[in-house]
Parts: C-alpha cells; sequence; structure tokens
C-alpha cells in the first residue's frame, strides 16, 4: 500500500517507521521544515529507543520517505496535534490542525481511499470531518453503509494506546480499536493494521465509539492519579508519610493506588478529560474535579518550594526533572517545567535545574544546565521533581534535598 502519515510527531515519526519496516510506501509528512530534513537525514527529532537506526534503515531500503507537500496515496493517516483552547475555566479542542491536514490532502483524494484519523479528538469528530470532506469535494461521498459504491472515501478512528520510552514495540503490539464511517471502512482499516500489529484489532462500531474510549482511557488515569496526589496533600497536613500508607494500602488484594507526582503531564492525561468536560459539563463533575486537583498539586509544590526558600535565602536550589514523566524527554504540558518556570519568576537566578534526558540545545532554550557540575552542594537545596533512573541514588553533602517523587524513600 502506498501510506501518507501526515504529522511526524511523537506518534506520526514512529508509526510512519513501523509502517515502512512492515513493508508499505510510506511518505511522512510534516510542515516544519526542521522535523522534514532532519528525518530525510534519518535523524529524530525525538528521543525513542532503537527509532532512528529503524529510521535510516527504512529511508536506505526507500520503503520511507519525508516531504512537506502531500502525494496521492492509498491510506492516509492523520498525526497531527490537537491541543486544547482555554477559555477562561473552560478548554475545548483547537482542532485547526486536524482541519489543515484534511483540507491539504483533500484535493488528492480519490475513491476507494482509506483516512485514518488518529489524533485524539473530541467525541463526534470523525463525522464532522466526513461531511468537510465532502464540502471540499462534492464529487464523493463517504461510505456509511456496509455496501461500498464508486464515489465512496472511506474514513476510521483508531486511536493510539502507546507509552513514550516504549513506541516503537508498543505499536507492534498493543491491542488496537477501530470505529468505520461503514463496516466496509472498519474492515479495511482492520486489515491494514493486521500488516504490522500482532495485538488484537477490535472493530467496535462507529467512530463515537472509539473516540469515547481513547478519551475515557485516558480519563480514568487522570482521576486515579488525582486521588493519589490529594492523599498525598492530605497526608503531609496530617505528617504522614504517603508512600508508606500508599505500600500499606496496596497489600489489599483489590487495591491499586497510583503514585502521586507534582501533577499530571503529557499530551494525552493532561488534555484529554478537557474534550470529555465541554462535551457535556452537567455530567463530568467528577472529572473536572479531579482535573483542578492534578493541577492544585502543581500549584501546592511550588507553595512548599517557596516556603523553603524563605526560610533559607542564602541557599541555591536546584530543581531535578523538567520532563513530564521518567526517563523521557517529553516537556508537553510537563508540571515540573511549569514549577521550574514559576520558582524562576518568584526567586531568579537562585534557581536552576539540571534533566539528563534534555539535549544541550534544549538546556539554552529553557535556561536549565547541562550537568551539576560546579555546583556547591552545602549550599544547594536539590528539589527532585520527576525520578529518572539516574536521580535514583543518594544526593550527599547536599544541604538540602526535597523528594516529591517519593523514589528516594522507597
Amino acid at each position: 500500500m502506498k501510506v501518507s502519515v501526515i504529522g511526524l510527531g511523537y506518534i506520526g515519526l514512529p508509526s510512519a517507521v513501523i509502517m515502512a519496516n512492515s513493508g508499505h510506501s510510506v511518505l511522512g509528512i510534516d510542515i516544519n521544515d526542521s522535523i522534514v530534513e532532519k528525518t530525510k537525514a534519518g535523524h529524530t527529532h525525538i528521543s525513542e529507543p532503537n527509532l532512528e537506526q529503524l529510521l535510516k534503515t527504512t529511508l536506505e531500503n526507500g520503503n520511507l520517505r519525508a516531504e512537506k507537500i502531500a502525494e496521492p496515496s492509498d491510506i492516509f493517516i492523520i498525526a497531527v496535534p490537537t491541543p486544547f483552547n482555554a477559555l477562561g475555566s473552560e478548554k475545548t479542542a483547537d482542532l485547526s490542525f486536524l482541519n489543515s491536514a484534511i483540507k491539504s490532502i483533500s484535493p488528492l483524494l480519490r475513491p476507494g481511499n482509506l483516512i485514518i484519523i488518529e489524533s485524539t479528538v473530541p467525541i463526534g469528530t470523525t463525522d464532522i470531518i466526513s461531511e468537510y470532506i465532502t464540502t471540499l469535494r462534492n464529487d464523493l461521498t463517504i461510505s456509511n453503509s456496509s455496501e461500498y459504491y464508486s464515489t465512496d472515501i472511506h474514513i476510521a478512528f483508531c486511536p493510539e494506546r502507546v507509552l513514550p520510552g516504549n513506541i516503537l514495540y508498543e505499536l507492534e503490539n498493543n491491542n488496537r480499536i477501530v470505529g468505520g464511517s461503514s463496516q466496509q471502512a472498519a474492515k479495511i482499516a482492520k486489515a491494514f493494521y493486521s500488516t504490522f500489529v500482532n495485538g488484537e484489532i477490535d472493530i467496535v462500531g462507529e467512530p463515537k465509539i472509539a473516540e469515547a474510549a481513547k478519551l475515557v482511557e485516558n480519563t480514568y488515569r487522570d482521576v486515579n492519579i488525582a486521588f493519589s496526589n490529594e492523599l498525598s496533600m492530605l497526608a503531609e497536613q496530617l505528617n504522614l508519610n504517603v508512600w508508606d500508607i500508599i505500600k500499606v494500602a496496596n497489600k489489599h488484594p483489590r487495591v491499586n493506588i497510583l503514585n502521586p507526582g507534582c501533577g499530571v503531564g503529557g499530551h494525552c492525561i493532561a488534555v484529554d478529560p478537557w474534550f470529555l468536560i465541554a462535551s457535556n459539563s452537567e455530567y463530568t463533575g467528577l472529572i473536572r474535579l479531579a482535573r483542578e486537583t492534578n493541577l492544585r498539586k502543581t500549584e501546592y509544590v511550588i507553595q512548599k518550594i517557596l516556603e523553603c526558600a524563605k526560610k533559607q535565602t542564602d541557599k541555591e536550589i536546584i530543581c531535578l526533572g523538567l520532563t513530564y514523566k521518567k526517563n523521557s524527554d517529553d516537556l508537553r504540558e510537563s508540571p515540573s517545567l511549569q514549577i521550574f518556570n514559576r520558582l524562576k519568576e518568584k526567586l531568579g537566578l537562585r534557581v536552576n535545574a539540571y534533566d539528563p534526558n534534555l539535549s544541550s540545545a534544549n538546556n539554552k532554550l529553557l535556561g536549565s544546565m547541562d550537568n551539576l557540575d560546579g555546583v556547591n552542594p552545602s549550599n544547594t537545596i536539590l528539589i527532585l521533581l520527576v525520578d529518572h533512573t539516574e536521580f535514583n541514588k543518594p544526593f550527599d553533602n547536599f544541604h538540602l534535598v526535597i523528594d516529591f517523587t517519593g523514589s528516594l524513600g522507597r
């Protein structure tokens, strides 16, 4: 199959490489010149184990190319960002990237093409996109029954379920769900994914079901993390160690409390619940409360650090970890980065940061350190914000170490 992947980000680039490695002729498309040029040269703009090596292999054998402009294809995969727009207390999905991607491929569409949306979207978006396509190309129809017509374009929604740091393995081995505009569309999409996915591929019916499932999966995790974050704040007020409480409570056979942190980051768990909230504010009270609790935990951490700094005005402060998750270079919606930026606003040059997973270019951009060389431990307060493997060690001789990850005490 000739496949075009629109968007070469954290999902699009690994997906394009996996598809090319399975034998498809893949064109990766991105509007960012730097990403396209790096991809052509065999260099990745994201840090993911084994991705660069596999990228070079697929470029060398000709199965993968990268360009800024789309070409006619059998299948179009849409993997562009869908951030949220903040409107006061409400946050709604920004679908401008998705709409632009659809508009860019509309002149290339021909009967029998399959469009797969992998970007996380609000419920009902695939149906809206279907209508948008027919306004752009009134000579085409979207398949909406089990029958197949000569002017049909097939459209499906198939969300990714991957963990940064293990994306290549999970793209091939995790289960997938497919919601199609018709049974025919879903079957074609399933047949395509079966060429490189070892996990189960379930046809779940209309796209709305798949769209809802993706949002619910991440919202479920956000709600559970909110409980652990709230528990951590409560435990501190009661002068108790939250990690001891969780360790003991999790010995119950039906209890599995997650680990608290500095909030919730990433482009999924920190974003997707807002799409559900926006769909119906009356029946999403718990979801909103969880989202607000996780945001409040970040503010709580900031205030605790400021209280410490106020008592020890002669000490430097170094934040350890700026990414949103362990052993990753992903900064999207990172609460740790928010904490660092807020502390710099309040405390100025007293504050610095170090993250071993960030490049020198990123450190320069963020104003953080490449290493801890030259730091005077006796005059420094370390703030552990992310439990990178490199930080799981004693920090001897430092004036004070404040651990918000629990990794030092577990």
